[in-house]
Protein backbone atom coordinates (compact mmCIF):
# COMPACT_ATOMS: atom_id res chain seq x y z
CA UNK A 1 0.00 0.00 0.00
CA UNK A 2 1.31 3.35 -1.04
CA UNK A 3 0.70 6.34 1.41
CA UNK A 4 1.09 9.61 -0.91
CA UNK A 5 0.17 12.14 2.31
CA UNK A 6 -2.35 13.30 5.28
CA UNK A 7 -3.60 9.60 5.30
CA UNK A 8 -4.46 9.15 1.60
CA UNK A 9 -3.37 5.65 0.32
CA UNK A 10 -3.65 3.67 -2.87
CA UNK A 11 -3.37 -0.43 -3.25
CA UNK A 12 -2.91 -2.16 -6.26
CA UNK A 13 -5.55 -5.38 -6.55
CA UNK A 14 -5.76 -8.31 -8.66
CA UNK A 15 -6.14 -7.39 -12.20
CA UNK A 16 -5.22 -3.53 -12.29
CA UNK A 17 -7.96 -2.01 -10.47
CA UNK A 18 -6.91 0.75 -7.65
CA UNK A 19 -8.37 0.93 -4.10
CA UNK A 20 -7.91 4.69 -3.04
CA UNK A 21 -8.12 5.42 1.00
CA UNK A 22 -8.48 7.76 3.19
CA UNK A 23 -8.17 8.19 7.05
CA UNK A 24 -8.91 10.47 9.81
CA UNK A 25 -5.85 10.63 11.09
CA UNK A 26 -3.31 10.16 8.63
CA UNK A 27 -2.13 6.93 10.08
CA UNK A 28 -2.20 3.40 8.23
CA UNK A 29 -5.76 2.27 7.63
CA UNK A 30 -7.58 -0.08 10.09
CA UNK A 31 -11.06 0.17 9.96
CA UNK A 32 -12.16 2.77 12.54
CA UNK A 33 -10.19 5.27 11.01
CA UNK A 34 -11.21 5.40 7.43
CA UNK A 35 -13.64 8.40 6.04
CA UNK A 36 -13.06 7.51 2.46
CA UNK A 37 -12.80 4.46 0.14
CA UNK A 38 -13.38 3.66 -3.46
CA UNK A 39 -11.94 1.10 -5.61
CA UNK A 40 -11.00 2.68 -9.39
CA UNK A 41 -11.13 0.25 -12.33
CA UNK A 42 -7.82 -0.36 -13.88
CA UNK A 43 -9.23 1.84 -17.23
CA UNK A 44 -10.28 4.84 -14.65
CA UNK A 45 -6.91 4.38 -13.09
CA UNK A 46 -5.01 5.26 -16.46
CA UNK A 47 -7.58 7.47 -17.52
CA UNK A 48 -6.15 9.49 -14.36
CA UNK A 49 -2.83 9.38 -15.38
CA UNK A 50 -2.68 10.09 -18.44
CA UNK A 51 -4.95 13.25 -17.85
CA UNK A 52 -1.99 14.29 -15.38
CA UNK A 53 0.44 13.74 -17.87
CA UNK A 54 1.90 16.50 -19.83
CA UNK A 55 0.51 15.98 -22.80
CA UNK A 56 -2.95 15.02 -21.56
CA UNK A 57 -5.39 11.98 -22.14
CA UNK A 58 -5.69 11.10 -25.62
CA UNK A 59 -6.38 7.80 -27.22
CA UNK A 60 -2.46 7.05 -27.32
CA UNK A 61 -1.48 8.48 -23.94
CA UNK A 62 -4.04 6.55 -22.21
CA UNK A 63 -3.35 2.83 -24.10
CA UNK A 64 0.58 3.78 -22.83
CA UNK A 65 -0.78 4.36 -19.21
CA UNK A 66 -2.98 0.87 -19.45
CA UNK A 67 0.12 -0.63 -21.23
CA UNK A 68 2.28 0.49 -18.02
CA UNK A 69 -0.28 -0.58 -15.65
CA UNK A 70 -1.02 -4.04 -16.90
CA UNK A 71 2.56 -5.24 -17.99
CA UNK A 72 4.16 -7.81 -15.91
CA UNK A 73 7.96 -8.23 -16.48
Amino acid sequence: MFHSQDGLFFERQDGGDVRVIKTADGNFPKGDNITFETILSAASWCNVVSTMSAAGETYETWNQAMRFHQENK
